[in-house]
């Protein structure tokens, strides 16, 4: 995967999330992993919560945000928030699928705090933006 790294998106997502920019960092590095992933896939993708909130930071900078797609990705990746809640198992089964494809294509490299395994989570519906989001997995507690 080609590098790419934006310092003001890093910084944003720190604040936003309250992270260390190291945190940040290696958060907006598994969403590059995710949407090169969404770029090359047809199934319907879902992203670690860590990864949708890297994800939210990157598209309030959308002038860059589509420059990126654009050149990193050969196509615009939109973030598309469910219409209709889907049951828990439907979202743990997507996700797996996700972390499935993801270990195939990148291995060694995936974070495991950002790619957050799915026999560790709790996948469940949330408001966002009027709809659910397809990233409602975080770690059990």
């Amino acid at each position: 995967m080609e590098t790419y790294s934006n310092d003001s998106i890093i910084r944003r997502l720190a604040v936003s999330e309250s992270l260390s920019l190291e945190d940040a960092e290696r958060h907006f590095y598994g969403l590059l992993q995710f949407l090169t992933l969404a770029a090359s896939s047809d199934e319907s993708l879902v992203p670690s919560k860590p990864i949708d909130e890297a994800w939210h930071v990157f598209l309030l900078h959308s002038e860059v945000y589509a420059t990126y797609c654009h050149n990193y990705l050969g196509r615009f990746i939109h973030h598309r928030p469910t219409r209709e809640p889907e049951s828990r198992t439907d979202y743990r089964t997507r996700y797996s699928r996700t972390i499935e494809l993801a270990r195939r294509q990148f291995g060694e490299e995936l974070d495991s705090e950002v790619w957050v395994d799915p026999e560790h989570t709790v996948c469940q519906t949330a408001d966002c933006g009027g709809g659910g989001c397809a990233s409602m997995c975080r770690m059990k507690r």
